[in-house]
């Protein structure tokens, strides 16, 4: 776990004590304290109340504001806070120890005429106890479906687009609410093997789309079986038989997907893992040793949600899940995460090859180094939608998920052709131009669908001509199955592992002791509990257009690209330059013009029109002496 220096910690402090007085500053009148902030009566929130948004969320593309900086947008979510609430409100946004608490409130009580208690655990409203039940060589806390499921429905709902909800819809005289559910281990720290192995749930029709927890179990390794799932498939039964009532509607409760990355899977399903003959959770297929079990055929027998419950196909299984009581398609509903497997796992190794691997595969090292350059020359060009920027080569060991997803999807069509083999590189488009389609909201058509499976099968079978038949394990294989899960869920972002790699992340950051790591995390997230839900949302998830450079460009609805020059908020206009589109993409695997990727040179001519008319933002990397755009995918309708 990360170290602070005290004087690190001094100046946290300094800063946090400071923002509180300036708040109260606010707030009061010498030492007279409105009753507002203290009182206990239910405040009702005003209309119209206006806020400032500060951050880039991935909303869609009709819930953009326009902005030259930061742009004033009426929001019914913000509304006054109580002291205590704020209070609470900023130390669990910041993970303030309680021992930092306990010092905040000794200074600042004196100035507020006493009225917040002397301990924080009063204040945050901290459990006296935490029930924990021993089990499967570890302890687990259940938390609890219908909990994290009711609090989300305290706001507005949005329409889930799953094919396969739609589908459940057409069966259902009750409105479906249904959830995704994440199952993953992560390790507590480096110094030992112990690991925490949430449940987490995400409600596939809510306006907050963050993970709740549902379960948490902590051991010394992972869970000795799946009876951690026990008290979750219980509940999970128990709700779509009775359903969830809400303020007098009667929802019916459904589990839309599972997602876990492949040893995960393997556990939670009882089947072989990854690197065994018979790993293929999608086809019947016996894998073939060389130095390692490769996966070779792309037409094999399907495996499907009733052969796996008869087990068909004895080789697969190794026990009975729990799952197995779920109505639950163990095949069609436990999704193949495309985070581990197309990210991490075959952009991954494609890279590890170019750089580091055998000859004749491995680039040069001038040639390395051109590309790190290359790499690095679009950071300004890469707008704030992205996280990370490009990097250089020389830390490919340190690359994260979304630094490959950048490069499969946007800067790799940018930089490889310059460096790499004219075969390697188009069999790489194969795999962009797949995943372009199954990131969008294409995903789900017939005929898009198809097509990136056409184009999955032959990068997987150009591959083992390439690169050679070594190259051809599971996660490789395993590609060629993910359109399946397009077709039932749409695009595949939606039922992606990236929120709950997330929310296990700010899992460790709760801990703050050596010991008891169970009970720290369980009361740090009960105290989230404790809060109200609706007085967490304290940003609005409107977007924002930036007239910043290389962060501006945008398609309207007429068919036309544009560069953002300036924004009118009172007559609702913005000025626009024109981008013009040159060509396709030469060497793309179809026409790149009907996925609106192409060459293009930006003009000076100058449009007016109503910002409304925006549709989606693109992403203009420099490519020879042009331009190179790319829709972003997420902002697509």
């Amino acid at each position: 776990m990360n170290t602070v220096t005290p004087r690190t910690e001094l100046r946290r402090r300094r800063k946090a004590t400071s923002r509180i007085l300036q708040f109260i500053r606010s707030k009061t009148i010498g030492n007279t304290v409105p009753t507002l902030l203290f009182s206990e009566e239910i405040v009702e929130p005003p209309v119209n109340v206006q806020i400032v948004e500060t951050e880039i969320s991935s909303a869609e593309p009709s819930d953009f504001v326009l902005d030259n900086s930061q742009v004033n947008v009426e929001s019914d979510i913000n509304f006054p806070l109580l002291l205590p609430d704020s209070l609470r409100l900023w130390a669990t946004a910041h993970n303030v120890t309680h021992m930092c608490l306990r010092e905040l409130i000794t200074i600042i009580n004196p100035h507020i005429n006493n009225i917040l208690p002397l301990d924080p655990r009063t204040l945050m409203k901290t459990p006296r106890q935490i029930v924990i039940e021993k089990l499967g060589g570890g302890e687990l806390v259940y938390f609890g479906i219908k909990k994290g499921v009711e609090r989300r429905l305290k706001l507005k709902l949005s329409d889930c687009n799953f094919p396969i909800i739609k589908k459940w819809q057409h069966e259902s005289i009750s409105k479906i609410i249904s959830i995704s559910v994440g199952i993953d281990g992560v390790p507590i720290s480096q110094s030992n093997t112990k690991s925490f192995w949430p449940i987490l749930g995400m409600l596939d029709q809510a306006v907050d789309s963050s993970p709740f927890i549902i379960g948490l179990f902590c051991g010394m390794s992972k869970p000795k079986d799946t009876l951690f799932l026990k008290q979750f498939v219980d509940e999970a039964l128990e709700l779509e038989r009775t359903g969830i009532l809400f303020k007098d509607l009667q929802f019916a409760f459904k589990i839309s997907c599972i997602i876990a990355d492949a040893p995960a899977r393997s556990f939670i399903k009882g089947c072989k893992q990854h690197n065994s003959y018979n790993s293929c959770e999608r086809c019947e297929q016996e894998g073939e040793w060389l130095g390692r079990v490769i996966l070779r055929e792309t037409v094999c027998p399907q495996r499907t949600d009733d052969k796996f419950i008869k087990k068909t196909d004895a080789d697969h299984h190794t026990y009975d899940s729990e799952l197995l009581r779920l109505n639950l398609g163990l095949v069609s509903q436990i999704v193949l995460d495309h985070m581990h497997l197309v990210f991490l796992g075959v952009t991954k190794k494609l890279l590890n090859i170019w750089v580091k691997g055998k000859l004749p595969h491995r680039l040069s090292s001038q040639q390395v180094l051109i590309l790190s350059r290359n790499l690095i020359r679009l950071r300004p060009f890469v707008s704030r939608d992205f996280q990370r920027k490009p990097r250089g080569l020389d830390e490919l060991n340190h690359f994260k998920a979304t630094e490959f997803r950048l490069f499969l999807l946007y800067s790799g069509i940018a930089v490889l052709g310059e460096t790499l083999p004219l075969n390697k590189f188009k069999n790489f488009l194969k795999l962009q131009a797949a995943m372009s389609i199954l990131l969008s909201p294409n995903a789900s058509i017939k005929s898009w669908n198809d097509v990136a499976r056409s184009l999955l099968i032959q990068f997987v079978k150009e591959v083992e001509l390439i690169y050679g038949p070594e190259f051809m394990i599971y996660n490789v294989h395993s590609i060629i199955h993910i359109c399946d899960d397009a077709l039932n869920f749409g695009n595949l972002s939606r039922v992606s592992a990236f929120p709950f790699e997330s929310y296990m992340q700010k899992l460790k950051s709760m801990l703050h002791a050596k010991n008891y790591h169970l009970n720290q995390v369980a009361k740090r997230l009960q105290e989230i509990e404790a809060i109200d839900f609706a007085t967490k949302i304290m940003k609005s998830s409107t977007q924002q257009f930036s007239n910043s450079k290389y962060d501006n460009c945008f398609y309207l609805g007429d068919g036309t690209y544009v560069i953002l020059k300036y924004i009118n908020l009172s007559i609702k206009y913005a000025e626009f330059y024109e981008v013009i589109k040159l060509d396709k993409f030469p060497e793309y695997p179809f026409n790149s013009l009907t996925v609106n990727i192409f060459l293009a040179k930006i003009t000076t001519n100058v449009r007016i029109v109503n910002y409304s008319e925006v549709m989606y933002k693109c992403l203009l990397l420099p490519y020879k002496n042009m331009y190179l755009c790319l829709p972003l995918l997420h902002t697509l309708k």
